[in-house]
């Protein structure tokens, strides 16, 4: 496989779906419009967030292994497609001690009797009186799967739900989970930084979780308020 990364912003169509895949939400249809823009394979190789949910669709942003499908090999479905996709290599030129602001959105889970159990729930089910801040625990976690390629100097959540994927009406139970997106700034510490933006710090999860975005100092903060 080359070693050459792409960096793609793509605007989704998704509508309601009927037929096999009646009931599904909004979030596993666009997990499967992103996988139409490459070829079948045992790993996918590709990272990405919905950058902007709109009615209708979505805007989505994607790091991938391998260049998109032309507009005249994806698959056009009765309840989305691709409706244009811009990419370009992605070969961003960073130095050590170079500071950034981050935003990445995470399934971040530990394990607690057995079960795997977001960090944060776990932390403060332990100990209500457990001194750290609720963005302490996710940034422990960042620390962690990021391996010394980078310190993580502060963290601030934005956002934090409960997601519910359904991939079509029936008996099936939906998969459950928290997602958290934590923003602020990190400062590179060695080269291995930018391979783990792109292979990802952490297994594949669901909704491909793990796309850390990163910027010049100021950029993400001023955008982004608590709400």
């Amino acid at each position: 496989m080359s070693s050459e990364r792409f960096y793609s912003r793509v605007l989704l169509r998704v509508v309601s779906p009927s037929g096999d895949q009646r009931g599904a939400s909004k979030e596993y249809l666009i997990h499967q419009l992103v996988a139409d823009l490459f070829p079948d394979q045992d790993e996918r190789g590709y990272l990405y967030r919905v950058l902007e949910d709109r009615p209708g669709g979505a805007q989505v942003l994607v790091l991938s292994s391998e260049s998109p499908r032309s507009s005249a090999d994806r698959p056009v479905r009765d309840w989305g497609c691709a409706l244009d996709v811009q990419s370009k290599p992605f070969a961003p030129q960073l130095s050590k001690g170079q500071a950034l602001d981050f935003e990445v959105r995470l399934n971040a889970t530990t394990s607690v009797d057995g079960r795997r159990t977001d960090v944060w729930d776990a932390v403060f089910a332990a100990d209500r009186e457990d001194p750290r801040s609720p963005a302490d625990p996710y940034k422990e976690f960042l620390a962690r799967r990021l391996n010394g390629a980078a310190e993580v100097l502060s963290t601030h959540v934005t956002e934090r739900r409960f997601v519910s994927l359904r991939r079509k009406l029936g008996r099936q139970r939906p998969i459950t989970f928290v997602s958290a997106n934590v923003v602020r700034r990190l400062v590179e510490d060695r080269a291995g930084l930018l391979g783990l933006v792109v292979d990802g710090a952490w297994p594949r999860e669901e909704l491909r979780h793990g796309l850390l975005c990163f910027s010049r100092p100021g950029s993400v903060l001023a955008s982004r308020r608590s709400p």
